[in-house]
């Protein structure tokens, strides 16, 4: 039995997401979105004590950068 009482919801449901989720979500793998973070491309993240979590939203103005990225 688990002692975390968290609910677990859906990428689809959250708010934010870990690197891991983030790249599930978007197609990519984990070395892909270290080398777009090595080259200023990745999207923001944010430090919440020792994890790092990408919001929704840092998620959505990611897709606008990137779909406006020269190839």
């Amino acid at each position: 039995m688990s002692t975390n009482n968290k609910p677990h919801l859906p990428t689809s449901e959250k708010a934010s997401f870990s690197i891991d989720e983030f790249c599930a979500r978007n197609d990519i793998s984990r070395s892909m979105f270290y080398l777009l973070k090595k080259g200023g491309k990745a999207p923001r993240v944010m430090s919440v004590g020792t994890r790092q979590i990408i919001t929704k939203e840092a998620e959505s103005d990611w897709h606008r950068q990137m779909e406006g990225a020269p190839a």
